[in-house]
Formats: structure tokens, sequence, C-alpha cells
């Protein structure tokens, strides 16, 4: 049984605050969700930590002009992102209104023109060969954000799979092919939509690897070298609150988020 949803990235590129894991925000959490997402979708580098709301809308010190002679340069850069979405097992109880689906949604909208989104099904027994719901597609105007909403929907990915156990490494293997293609200067992110647990699967052992249902973690530093940056949200409701030990210290090193709802 698997869950999942925080957030996990490496520490120079960290774009969410490192809050307390114990930190779960309510639905009305998603606004603060929309606060970063900003960082997301910058051009520039993401600050290594978001403080608070006031600290990223008032900079410490004022920003002084371009010279006469030295405008602005163009940012030739994008962001290209895969969203993973878990429909497996424990994702249910953790998630029953389907809220990440929303929360994924959000960040079609507030992509900027010229990124990319991709989707992503995490794998199951029931469902063992990887899933590639939808392949890149770059947001030029709003039909294309309507494209990609479509799919992100409870009813485009149907009920809930029973199968018991999820995997998170075939997905995050297909999410890399993916980004392959993107250029070599776009920032690359994969963001996992799942529950507060995050276990799964998977099999195969490393030593950044807690215990066996997290051995998926493992696929974290292959990314890493890919300079692919891996978040997740973890959703959960006010009777799960519960996270095992191994990914609250996995998150407190790498820094974090998880949602309640419900």
């Amino acid at each position: 049984m698997k869950h999942s949803v925080s957030a996990i990235r490496h520490t120079s590129e960290l774009l969410f605050h490192r809050r307390s894991i114990q930190v779960f925000l309510r639905s009305a959490g998603f606004v603060v969700l929309l606060l970063v997402l900003p960082f997301l979708f910058s051009n520039g580098s993401p600050p290594s930590a978001l403080a608070s709301s006031q600290s990223m809308a008032r900079p410490s010190k004022p920003v002084p002009p371009f010279p006469p002679d030295e405008p602005p340069i163009a940012a030739t850069s994008h962001v290209a992102i895969v969203l993973i979405i878990d429909n497996v097992g424990g994702i249910k109880a953790f998630d029953p209104t389907g809220a990440r689906f929303l929360a994924a949604q959000m960040i079609v909208n507030q992509a900027q023109l010229g990124s990319s989104i991709g989707v992503v099904r995490v794998t199951s027994l029931g469902r063992p060969t990887p899933t590639m719901i939808l392949n890149l597609t770059t947001i030029q105007n709003n039909n294309d954000r309507k494209t990609v909403r479509q799919v992100l929907k409870q009813s485009y990915f149907g009920v809930v799979d029973p199968g018991p156990v999820s995997y998170f490494v075939p997905a995050l293997q297909t999410a890399s092919q993916m980004l392959l293609s993107v250029p070599a200067n776009d920032h690359k992110y994969i963001i996992v939509m799942t529950d507060s647990q995050a276990e799964s699967g998977d099999t195969e052992s490393c030593s950044p690897a807690p215990d066996q249902l997290h051995q998926w973690f493992c696929e974290i530093p292959t990314l890493q070298s890919k300079e692919i940056s891996v978040i997740l949200y973890g959703f959960t409701t006010p009777t799960n609150l519960a996270m095992s030990q191994s990914t609250q210290q996995y998150l407190e090193r790498y820094g974090g988020m998880a949602l309640q709802v419900g």
C-alpha cells in the first residue's frame, strides 16, 4: 500500500518552504501552492527556501535599475514538467475528493507560455506497464492548457486502481525519458501527486533507501544527475496524519510539503 506527497528536491534547487513535516495545510492551503508556483516557472534561479509570503513579496534590498546601456536580457529557457499522478490503492483513503487533480490543474493554469507539461500514471499490479497519459505539450495558448487539463481529472483516470501495490520507479523512468527531448537549458521537473506515506513496491535497493517500502528513493540521484528535480505533493486527511519516520526524515533532509484535504 502506498502513499505520498510532500515536496522532494535537490537542495540547491529547492523551491518550497522547508517547514516541519507536521505542518499540514487544509484545502485553503492551495493558496500557498499558488504563491510558490511562480517560482517554479521563473526563468531565474529559484530561492533556496521560501520563508514566508512576506519575504517573497518584499526583497530585503532594493533592486537597482539597469544602466541605460545594459538592458535586461530576455530569458530563453523554459520549464518542462512531467506530472506523475497516483491513482492506486491507498490514495483513495488519503485523497478521497481527488484534490491531487485540482492541484495538478492549478500548475497548468499557472504555467507560463513556452512551458511544456506531460502526464504519467503511477503503475500497479493491475497496470504493470508505465503509462504516458499525455506527452510533453507546449503551452502556447489557452487551448493548450485545456488539452492538458482534460486529462487531469478523476473521470479521465477512472476509478482508483484496487491493486494494493504501487510502483514509482517505472513512472519516474518514463518521465525521465520524456524530458530527454527538451532543450538542455530548460528547467526540468517531475512532480508526483500521491499520498503522505510515499510507500511503494519497488524492489531495487540502494543506500539512500531507508527501508524496503521506500526503495524508489534510489531513483532520485539518477534523475538529479540528469538535472531533473523531483517534487512530491503528499495528500492526507485529518484521520491519516501519521507519516512514516523514513519519509519524514527524507523530507526533512530535502524539504517538503503536505496538503490536508477533506
